[in-house]
């Protein structure tokens, strides 16, 4: 795991690291991440507890765990601009998700909420925040 410095990667996905949707998400971008851009961090982690309040995320908001939190070069992205962002940083052919930029925020955001509170009960809810293999754990901050 990397240590907390003040050298933080460019692009660091905070995650609810007890949910099975986010943790599959997290493994299609390490799956996918050919470029290696993305470092991960659960939501629940003393790394998202240190590193998003500087950049303007209560510490209150990251203890209620419904966002996925992007933090692209200094800035902070929740909600579906988080996952079309990281889509898009992706490349390819996953940059045609910025075609979901033309519908409004408000309506996109309705959906990421509504499935996001429905999550646990659709999909369950890991036992464990994930804990990362040997082969992943230079890509999750500690």
């Amino acid at each position: 795991m990397l240590r907390m410095t003040n050298n933080l990667p460019d692009r660091i996905i905070f995650f609810d690291g007890y949910c099975v949707v986010c943790n599959k998400l997290v493994d299609f971008l390490l799956a996918r991440d050919s470029r290696g851009l993305f470092y991960f961090a659960a939501l629940q982690s003393s790394a998202a507890e240190a590193t998003l309040p500087k950049h303007g995320y209560p510490v209150h908001t990251i203890q209620g765990i419904d966002n996925v939190v992007y933090l692209k070069t200094g800035k902070i992205e929740i909600k579906s601009d988080a996952i079309l962002s990281m889509m898009i940083d992706l490349g390819g052919f996953y940059r045609l998700f910025s075609l979901l930029y033309v519908v409004p925020r408000f309506f996109r955001n309705l959906i990421y909420d509504e499935f996001a509170r429905r999550r646990y009960g659709w999909f369950g809810k890991n036992e464990l925040c994930r804990i990362p293999t040997k082969k992943e754990i230079h890509k999750f901050l500690d």
